[in-house]
């Protein structure tokens, strides 16, 4: 079962009648809201301070609601926080979701984005609130550049200290 808040996209459970649409193969068809932008298209498109604040606090209010359901998204992201017609953020893309109590240490998510603590393979539910630091700075500046070295990047001081 997804977790259901204001802040996480979900799937509606409405049925379509696929046969009556004439589908001749079988399929799954999903169901959504609109949403209609990603938060990195529109912060290319322009974003007021304050729209910008609002989409931050409602991230920050799916990323809360995971945890305490238990669970770590592990990729926090721009192109993973949908809006909608009214640019409110809901997170999206739940596919490295786990409890956090079947974390092996696995190394997923985006590279940008990643805590270094996912490189060392130890981790636990800070590795969101890193994303969402990481996250928050993009909505601040529009952009972070990493070093070309980040592979390199085993802990927060080598990772701080080439970040521009």
């Amino acid at each position: 079962q997804l977790p259901q808040h204001d802040r996480i996209a979900t799937v509606h459970a409405h049925v379509i009648d696929y046969d009556r649409a004439h589908g001749s193969e079988p399929a799954v068809l999903l169901i959504m809201e609109r949403l209609a932008r990603d938060l990195h298209i529109a912060l290319k498109q322009g974003l007021s301070w304050l729209r910008r604040l609002i989409v931050a606090r409602d991230v920050a209010e799916g990323v809360r609601y995971l945890h305490s359901q238990g669970l770590i998204h592990r990729d926090i992201k721009p192109r993973n926080v949908l809006l909608d017609l009214n640019d409110r953020a809901k997170l999206t893309d739940l596919g490295f979701c786990k409890p956090q109590a079947m974390i092996g240490g696995s190394i997923l998510g985006t590279p940008l984005h990643m805590a270094p603590e996912i490189l060392q393979k130890k981790y636990d539910y800070t590795i969101d609130i890193y994303a969402w630091g990481i996250l928050f700075w993009y909505i601040c500046a529009g952009s972070v550049h990493m070093p070309r070295n980040f592979d390199k990047c085993t802990n927060k001081e080598v990772l701080w200290s080439t970040v521009r």
